[in-house]
């Protein structure tokens, strides 16, 4: 009777065996479909801020941040068919894994198979595809075509010079262009590296002190696009915004025609007042306001910045407390910007204020 005990006794626990082996796979089913839902979840709400209004590179306004977009995708269609085909595997691993009493193994030729074809071709392949298509991108991006109009970015810290050579025109933090035409920029930083980007319109350019980096820009439509400084460039590397404005050819050669005239001198009384404080404090060693007698060129050229939406290089936005705020209180604004906080009693600060809100 031993024996044949033994026999019952192997024969309940090898079912034992398998009941606890389905219930492990029916768990770690459920586990598995946990995670996809929370994968799947996660892709959609990715896929939902690429199409916000937010100023991502996934909603392309021009060809060069187009070109970016449709390779990002790719990549993207790719790696995401890669990741399911790995998934499905997994899964089928998972559901069909040999059991305690299974003495059956594949041959190893179909293992080799799978290792070669999975771990060789495939690769290879995926690869190759993806190295010819970012060839591609960079030899479009990179070809040589005529510009419409030139403008020369000087990124420093913390703020950004533009100049227009043609008309010139200096403003700071603020690039306006004509929609639809090809606009040059040549690019150069003045003190350490940083990094031109605008993620609706172009990539990432470097700009490195002592070398001209060129590169083209250009908007399909009107609009307003966010830059920002993209290479970690000092304490206030966050605070280093700009934007580029793409405008009619009309609305453009307007603007430009505005910001070549110089300062016309105003009959307001406080406006006056506030030239003459200007001139008397230490804004005049540091700023350029044409018309005058301030001609320094370390800070922004303040001729037209009540034109500019924002000021204090997108930390601000343009208005007269804001004014007041960024002269007597900048460094508590943008800590260790080489502006100092200037200390006016109430009366100067009125005027001054006055006189910077007229400079449109």
């Amino acid at each position: 009777m031993l024996p044949g005990g033994v026999g019952e006794m192997g024969l309940a626990f090898r079912k034992r065996v398998r009941a606890r082996s389905v219930r492990g796979r029916v768990r770690c089913g459920r586990r598995l479909q946990r995670r996809l839902l929370w994968l799947l979840t996660s892709a959609t709400a990715l896929v939902a801020a690429a199409c916000s209004n937010s100023p991502s590179s996934l909603d392309p306004k021009g060809p060069s941040a187009s070109r970016i977009a449709d390779l990002w995708w790719i990549m993207a269609g790719i790696a995401g068919v890669i990741f399911l085909l790995v998934v499905a595997l997994l899964t089928y691993a998972l559901l069909h894994r040999r059991q305690p009493d299974e003495t059956h193994f594949p041959g190893p030729a179909s293992g080799h198979v799978f290792i070669l074809a999975g771990g060789v071709v495939l690769p290879v392949v995926v690869l190759s595809v993806l190295m010819t298509l970012t060839i591609k991108s960079l030899k479009d991006e990179t070809a040589s075509h005529p510009a419409d109009l030139a403008v020369q970015v000087i990124a420093h810290d913390w703020w950004w010079e533009v100049r227009y050579p043609q008309s010139g025109v200096v403003t700071a933090n603020e690039i306006h262009v004509p929609a639809g035409r090809r606009v040059q920029i040549s690019g150069d930083a003045a003190d350490v590296i940083h990094s031109f980007w605008v993620p609706q319109l172009i990539g990432k350019y470097d700009l490195i002190p002592g070398q001209t980096h060129t590169f083209t820009v250009e908007a399909d439509r009107p609009g307003v696009y966010r830059g920002q400084c993209a290479e970690y460039c000092g304490l206030q590397h966050a605070n280093m915004a700009f934007v580029i404005v793409a405008e009619s050819d009309a609305d453009f050669a307007a603007w430009l025609s505005r910001q070549a005239q110089p300062l016309v001198a105003s009959a307001d009384p406080a406006v006056q007042r506030g030239l003459q404080v200007f001139l008397g404090s230490s804004c005049a060693a540091c700023h350029t306001v044409r018309g005058t007698a301030a001609t320094a060129t370390s800070g922004p050229d303040l001729t037209h910045v009540a034109s500019r939406s924002r000021i204090g290089a997108g930390t601000l936005e343009t208005t007269p407390g804001n004014f007041a705020r960024w002269v007597t209180e900048t460094q508590s604004v943008k800590p260790g910007v080489n502006m100092p906080s200037t200390d006016l009693d109430p009366t100067a600060l009125d005027a001054l204020v006055a006189f910077l809100v007229s400079l449109k």
